[in-house]
């Protein structure tokens, strides 16, 4: 990340092109094809496409001007204390500038659930409308090759107009991450929207409301499954404390996001709350390799429970699943009653 600490220019861009190619593509793939001819990276594509972008860069002149208001709007000097110390967020969001060049990057972030574990955080990457030819997953990818390497690190991609507009109306979600105190860069000049007061008490109002009724349907199916647990019917109680786990998701994302995901799959609905509250992908976490079997577990019940006969599940996931769902019923009342 050395390379990235100064403006970018021309010659900058060849270089980088180079050293990242030779270092992070061509040498692991002759390596890997050397030994395993089979084995081909399927990281190796992506890392393309991010050398061409800097290949093409390395093809224009970039003006000084554009270059030192780059450098004066994103050093260290200019970032809070916090971003400062923090090399890897701070490092990301210089990659992002001198790569992408948004107009805004808000960074949020999200306490950890205990002390043992690690907080989160979020880069929210607004881009202008000189950005709106290109597909938001090529930039995406780009990012996601560059400096997306920590597992509690996370970015999404957003255009300035869409933004706006969900402020003006006071969305819930962007009212409250998109303020001055989160915002680490910008070399927009234009002024940004402010949510309406009344407007706002009106979102936070109802989604309040939207999260108690997704969250009574997830406190239920608690309560089922610790009735059929008493009755030593494990597979069912795995089954209701499945749809605990998966309907309190929805509950979050519905007041946090304002929108309703409707899959029953929990690593697909921990990948759209990791935007809003990615502190939660602690909870359920397949990390370990009994973490992992009690996580297919839960999320093989859906189904298994119903229709597989010879699906099985112990006393003992049971009750680790009970405690596990219960602390995770609790904390998502907590979050959502702070926020």
């Amino acid at each position: 990340m050395n390379i990235l600490q100064t403006p970018t220019t021309a010659d900058r861009a060849r270089q980088l092109s180079r050293q990242l190619r030779n270092g992070l593509l061509d040498y692991p793939s002759n390596k890997f094809l050397a030994e395993t001819p089979l084995a081909v990276p399927a990281i190796v594509p992506a890392l393309k496409e991010v050398f061409d972008f800097l290949d093409e860069l390395a093809g224009h002149d970039i003006p000084v001007t554009s270059a030192v208001k780059l450098e004066r709007n994103c050093t260290a000097s200019t970032f809070p204390p916090w971003l400062a110390e923090n090399k890897t967020v701070a490092g990301a969001v210089r990659f992002i500038v001198e790569t992408i060049q948004p107009e805004r990057i808000y960074c949020i972030r999200h306490e950890p659930v205990s002390v043992s574990s690690t907080g989160w955080t979020d880069l929210l990457v607004v881009l202008g409308k000189e950005h709106t030819s290109k597909p938001l997953a090529d930039y995406e990818t780009i990012i996601e090759a560059g400096c997306i390497s920590g597992t509690h690190l996370s970015f999404s991609l957003h255009q300035a107009h869409h933004l706006r507009t969900a402020i003006e109306e006071a969305h819930i979600f962007y009212s409250l991450v998109c303020t001055p105190a989160n915002l680490v860069y910008t070399n927009a000049t234009s002024p940004w929207p402010v949510p309406d007061p009344a407007k706002m008490q009106s979102s936070l109002e109802n989604a309040a409301a939207s999260f108690q009724a997704g969250f009574r349907r997830a406190a239920a199916f608690h309560c089922m499954a610790v009735a059929a647990y008493e009755k030593t019917i494990y597979e069912l109680a795995a089954f209701f404390l499945q749809q605990a786990v998966e309907l309190c998701y929805r509950a979050l994302l519905q007041a946090l996001l304002g929108c309703n995901k409707k899959t029953h799959s929990i690593p697909a609905l921990k990948k759209y709350c990791r935007r809003c509250a990615p502190q939660f992908n602690d909870f359920f976490s397949p990390a370990g390799s009994e973490e992992k079997r009690l996580f297919d577990m839960l999320e093989e019940a859906y189904l298994g429970a119903r229709y597989e006969e010879d699906f099985t599940v112990r006393r003992e996931d049971i009750e680790v699943l009970l405690e596990m769902t219960r602390q995770f019923h609790q904390y998502a009342q907590n979050l959502v009653k702070d926020k």
